[in-house]
């Protein structure tokens, strides 16, 4: 499993590349060394590198996930780019650690409930559920 500051990087730049596109269609390029600063603490285990190299992988299946994804829900349009950006990172992640969707399903709920709140970790839940079992 990926560390939670690394996690919180990926996402924040999927989330950030879904906002800028949903205004302007532009590409969003990341600066690794602000993110990297404003979720740091003293347990960084990753480099900037590495964070190049999940956010390659997303940029490159971007629409592979998004229609895995939005088959699950009702209102893509509707749902919030940072729960978009939560759910597409748990695939990312999913896809390239061994380990069992299960043991993450709980780091992504926490996630979508510190960020979003409301009923989105609901939403979460039973999005990355469905595509468990549809994966099994």
């Amino acid at each position: 499993m990926w560390p939670k500051n690394f996690r919180k990087c990926v996402i924040a730049s999927v989330y950030q590349n879904l906002f800028w596109d949903s205004f302007n269609g532009s590409e969003y390029i990341p600066d690794w060394t602000v993110l990297i600063n404003e979720i740091k603490n003293e347990d960084i285990e990753f480099t900037e590198s590495d964070l190049i190299k999940v956010y390659n992988i997303y940029l490159s299946n971007k629409e592979i996930y998004i229609d895995q994804i939005i088959k699950h829900i009702n209102k893509w349009d509707k749902t919030f780019d940072i729960i978009k950006a939560c759910l597409i990172v748990f695939l990312l992640e999913s896809n390239l650690n061994e380990d069992k969707e299960a043991k993450l399903v709980g780091h992504y709920i926490k996630f979508a409930q510190d960020f979003a709140g409301g009923e989105n970790p609901a939403l979460v839940h039973a999005v990355i559920s469905k595509m468990i079992e549809e994966s099994a």
